[in-house]
């Protein structure tokens, strides 16, 4: 039996129904633009009418919301929520469900070593997580063409978008193989996604990321972070380097040693 082949069989139509949602709204924000820029003067008072906080969140200050890139930029954090939520729900469910359609009991039965359960699962995971990121990639390239010529600016978002959903893909996994009722691995890690995001929103709209770049992932590889428009430093990737080695290695320590829930 290919866990992995069986894996990926299983979930390349939720994989194709995340990646044309996301199409749906890069299309969607830049049908926005298009109307903002119809009305130029309009969209600039709007926002000079606007409190300060939502100008942070927005990024007014930094970003020139009247190019396509920029306006892209300022909608990217929203991007990378979904990117959170379908990593997480992904790492999570991948591992879960066998506990939770009760198969568990099947695979103890089969001449496999729980650490040969975990590997073609994760990296099916994995699979999957760079299929979604790359079509997204792809669908954003493609829309944004229509602009006018692209730069390595938009590489580097989406070089972000792929490492923010493949980060909380792997909290989730870990999640799963952690928790003594993986059931909950599911809505806790799309709790942290959205806890995470929230933090990050609250930063933004009190002018403080330089705390909240070490406490959010979010802040990570938020785009202003990623073209340099703030100051982040290396220390946070570092630590998402680290904790993405980390959440791998306690999986493979914490699963094979748990009760599994038959």
């Amino acid at each position: 039996m290919n866990i992995y082949l069986k894996e990926l069989k299983d979930r390349w139509k939720s994989t194709l129904i995340w990646s044309l949602s996301m199409l749906a709204y890069v299309v969607m924000s830049m049908v926005k633009f298009e109307a903002g820029a119809s009305a130029a003067g309009s969209m600039e008072e709007l926002l000079k009418a606007m409190p300060q906080s939502l100008q942070n969140l927005m990024g007014a200050s930094l970003l020139d919301l009247g190019t396509p890139m920029g306006f892209f930029t300022a909608a990217f954090p929203y991007l990378l929520l979904v990117a959170g939520i379908h990593g997480a729900i992904l790492g999570a469910g991948i591992l879960s469900r066998e506990e939770r359609d009760r198969t568990t009991e099947f695979l103890a039965t089969r001449p496999i070593s729980r650490e040969g359960i975990l590997l073609p699962k994760l990296l099916a995971a994995l699979t999957l997580s760079l299929i979604y990121s790359l079509s997204t990639t792809l669908f954003s390239l493609l829309v944004l063409q229509g602009y006018g010529p692209l730069d390595l600016d938009l590489y580097l978002l989406m070089g972000g978008f792929m490492a923010l959903d493949a980060f909380f893909l792997l909290l989730g996994f870990f999640l799963a193989a952690f928790l003594p009722r993986p059931r909950l691995a599911v809505p806790l890690a799309s709790a942290l996604v959205l806890f995470f995001f929230l933090l990050m929103v609250v930063g933004e709209m009190t002018g403080s990321m330089g705390l909240f770049s070490w406490l959010t992932p979010f802040a990570w590889f938020d785009g202003k972070a990623l073209l340099g428009l703030t100051e982040t430093g290396t220390g946070p990737y570092i630590l998402a380097l680290f904790l993405a080695f980390l959440f791998p290695l306690l999986s493979f320590y914490r699963y094979p040693r748990r009760d599994l829930n038959l």
